[in-house]
This record gives structure tokens, sequence and C-alpha cells, in this order.
């Protein structure tokens, strides 16, 4: 099922976007450019469409499936790779809290943790520059 839900991934990304499986259950897809609203489209489309989709187990039985989605925006949320994958799967955790089969974006209380973390990750280039 999760090679299912990765090749579906592949085939509907576009030019600017990369897609593939990012440990255990999760997923990663970056939307290279892509402005928040966007990405909201994005998702919730795709949520959508692995909905409907029926997932076809060994046995050849088909069950539905639901996925659960979470976005962070650079810079809103981040610049560096780490800070958005911790503010994405914030807004992951969120949308499992609440139900399930749900797109969240990244809080106001993850971009002001994110304000925090770009303060360090420059503290960070800065030292690293003088080295």
């Amino acid at each position: 099922m999760l090679t299912q839900i990765a090749r579906s991934m592949t085939a509907s990304s576009g030019r600017n976007e990369l897609s593939g499986r990012y440990g255990g259950e999760e997923f990663l897809l970056v939307l290279g450019g892509a402005t928040p609203p966007h990405a909201l489209r994005h998702a919730e489309a795709l949520r959508a469409a692995v909905a409907r989709y029926p997932f076809t187990l060994p046995n050849g039985a088909t069950i539905a499936v639901t996925i659960s989605i979470g976005i962070a925006a650079a810079p809103a949320h981040g610049t560096h790779c780490e800070t958005l994958l911790g503010a994405a799967d914030d807004a992951l955790y969120r949308a499992k809290a609440t139900g399930r089969d749900r797109v969240r974006l990244a809080s106001s209380a993850t971009a002001e943790h994110s304000a925090e973390s770009r303060a360090i990750e420059q503290r960070e280039r800065a030292r690293t520059a003088t080295h």
C-alpha cells in the first residue's frame, strides 16, 4: 500500500515538486515556490485522491485509505530543512489529533517557534562562516 501511495505521489508531481517516502508511514512532498494557499489546495487534492483510490492488498482485496497532511512554508515557518520538517510534523500531528484524514498548515505558535529557530540558524550560519 505504501508503494502505491508513493507511486501516485510521484506520478502527480509537477516540475518543481519532489516526493518520496520519508520514513515509516510518512511521505515528504516539496513544492518548490508554492505559496501556503497553493500548498493547501495541492495537499487537499492529494488527500481527496487517496481517499477515492481503491488500494489493492496482496490477496487482491481492495481497501479505502485516508491520509493526514501537515504543511510548512518557507520562510514563514523556517528556512532550513530541519525547521521546516519540524513545523510540518507539528501540523501533521495536529491533523491526526483532530480526527485524521485532514490537511493542516503549521500554526502561528509553530511560526513563533520557527522565528526563534531562524534566529538560532542565523547565529549558527554566522558562527560557521567565521570558522
